[in-house]
């Protein structure tokens, strides 16, 4: 498990990183979790939060990803904000803590990625915004828009649930645009990201 949050300037990635989430603390923005199915494969995103306290936020994270949960009898389903079952949660101890759990097993080379922060990000809509925008962009497989998702969908639903996700990008990045003077930064590696040449070999 890696215990550092990388920014996006992948330049700077090759540099020996040490834990730095002190340095995030108290600073609003937004993040990403990206991970491995395997280590050939390419990077995903797979969760994306905004948040008022970025190291704080990661810091619980990162508990949770090394604590693991213990199984109970009733079930509930995870289902992302494009319809899809990504696996069952136990009712308690907590949904977080499932999701977290089902990410460290079945996800390797997991790095938390600060995508967005400054002074702009006090403004909780902006960052909301930038939350959606990188959702949508790679369709980032575990995140729910502030909330569980009722009920999965059929494929053909799924399709056009991210069909419709996809299309309100350019609109939302013209608005993010105004707003946030790394709009074209986070956009230029988010198109690495989906293009498969963002690489954490080295950390």
């Amino acid at each position: 498990m890696i215990e550092y949050i990388r920014a996006i300037d992948t330049t700077k990635w090759g540099e020996e990183q040490k834990n730095n989430i002190k340095e995030y603390k108290g600073k609003p923005g937004v993040w990403i979790l990206l991970g491995k199915e395997h280590t050939d494969a390419p990077l995903v995103c797979l969760q994306v939060g905004a948040t008022k306290y970025i190291g704080e936020e990661i810091e619980r994270d990162i508990c949770l990803l090394k604590q693991g949960s213990k199984p109970v009898e009733e079930k509930r389903r995870y289902v992302n904000q494009f319809g899809e079952y990504m696996f069952s949660y136990d009712i308690c101890p907590s949904r977080a803590q499932e999701l977290y759990w089902d990410i460290s097993k079945k996800y390797t080379d997991l790095i938390f990625i600060c995508v967005a922060h400054g002074d702009e990000l006090e403004n909780k809509e902006l960052r909301k915004d930038i939350e959606k925008y990188v959702a949508y962009r790679t369709l980032s497989r575990y995140w729910v828009n502030g909330g569980q998702y009722k009920g999965d969908k059929s494929e053909e639903e799924i399709k056009s649930i991210k069909e419709s996700c996809k299309k309100e990008c350019a609109e939302l990045f013209e608005k993010i645009k105004r707003n946030y003077k790394g709009a074209d930064m986070l956009n230029e590696f988010l198109n690495n990201l989906i293009k498969g040449k963002i690489e954490v070999a080295d950390c």
